[in-house]
C-alpha cells in the first residue's frame, strides 16, 4: 500500500498567547491559532498543536502577535459533543521568525524545533 502526502507550511501571526498542558500519557502539549494574511483584508486561522519538546519551548517563548512558520500536518477529527468535524494542524517543526514588535523585513530564525513523531498523542 502506498502513502499519500499529508503536509502543510504556514507562516502567520499567534492570535493569543499559546495554551499548554500536558496530554493523559503525561506528554506536553500546546495549542493556539495562528492568523495567516494572504494579501488585502484576506486572513485564514488555523488551529494549531504540538507535543513533546516542541510544545514545551513553543509554551516558553511565543506570545501574542509573534511571527511563526509550522510545518506538520492536517489532522480532522469529531470531538466528544461537537456538531462539526475539527481540521487542525499538528506541528512538527517550528521555526520563531520575530516578536510582535518587530518592524523590520530581516527575518531571523531564533530557534528552529522539531519533535517526535507524535509521541504520546
Amino acid at each position: 500500500m502506498h502513502m499519500d502526502l499529508n503536509k502543510i507550511q504556514l507562516i502567520g501571526r499567534l492570535a493569543a498567547d499559546p495554551t499548554s498542558g500536558v496530554t493523559t500519557r503525561k506528554t506536553a502539549q500546546v495549542y493556539f491559532r495562528l492568523a495567516v494574511n494572504r494579501g488585502k483584508d484576506r486572513v485564514d486561522w488555523f488551529t494549531v498543536r504540538g507535543y513533546g519538546r516542541l510544545a514545551e519551548v513553543l509554551a516558553k517563548y511565543l506570545r501574542k502577535g509573534d511571527r511563526l512558520y509550522v510545518e506538520g500536518q492536517v489532522e480532522a477529527a469529531l470531538r466528544p459533543g461537537a456538531k462539526s468535524v475539527a481540521i487542525e494542524v499538528v506541528a512538527r517543526n517550528a521555526i520563531m521568525l520575530g516578536g510582535a514588535a518587530k518592524k523590520s523585513n530581516d527575518e531571523v530564525v531564533v530557534e528552529e524545533i522539531e519533535t517526535d513523531n507524535g509521541a504520546g498523542v
